[in-house]
């Protein structure tokens, strides 16, 4: 398969397709989360939006109880319907990147992990689209049929999808190249902690384009 040996089948098309080493190099959002943190040495609850798209609140104390189940999910809601929450300790039942291997401090880990901090994100994907769309990735509505069609080709696991409809990522670099927002790209956000841009720009200097929502883990 493609996650093994950079070469494989392109789930849609059927042609061969391989994941070239990224040209680009991966950028993360550490430091905002490290920002929060400092924020929370003198407030009980810290915010910040990333992108335009990723809105993440942090919590202690009082605000774990009261502000934390609301706030982000608030703001989010305020922009779209179409979004992810997710209470980031889940992180823990993901087979990205481990909060372990991450560059924190071990106070803000173990805080984290027994609960005294509590961390909230919202992925807000028209944001998202329109982010991918400004740093030249193509991203669109597909239709429900269109949309009907990839699942019934057993990747309804693997495609995010709003209403029925999933999301269309269109390379340029070649006519037919098409990938889908999938849970891999969600997850590269959410619990790797990569910027969106960054994202498109890899997916856009791929040698090869890919099914990046589907192939993931590559």
């Amino acid at each position: 398969g493609v996650m093994t040996n950079d070469v494989g089948t392109e789930p849609i098309t059927k042609r061969p397709i391989t994941v070239s080493t990224p040209l680009i190099a991966t950028e993360n959002y550490y430091n905002e989360l490290f920002a929060l943190r400092e924020k929370l040495r003198s407030g009980t609850s810290a915010y910040t939006c990333i992108e335009g798209c990723l809105h993440i609140g942090m919590y202690r104390g009082e605000s774990i109880p009261t502000v934390a189940p609301v706030a982000i999910k608030f703001v989010v809601e305020q922009a779209t319907e179409n979004y992810i929450l997710i209470d980031w300790l889940s992180i823990i039942d993901q087979v990205s990147e481990p909060i372990f291997a991450k560059p924190f401090d071990r106070e803000f880990v173990l805080d984290f992990l027994t609960g005294q901090i509590k961390v909230m994100m919202a992925l807000d994907i028209d944001a998202l689209m329109f982010t991918f769309n400004v740093f030249g990735l193509q991203a669109d509505w597909m239709t429900t049929k269109e949309t009907t069609k990839l699942k019934e080709m057993g990747l309804s696991k693997q495609i995010v999808t709003f209403n029925n409809k999933g999301i269309k990522l269109t390379l340029p670099t070649d006519g037919d190249g098409m990938g889908v927002l999938g849970t891999g790209i969600v997850s590269k956000i959410l619990y790797d902690n990569i910027l969106p841009s960054n994202i498109a720009l890899s997916m856009l200097n791929s040698e090869r384009p890919k099914l990046p929502g589907i192939d993931d883990k590559a």
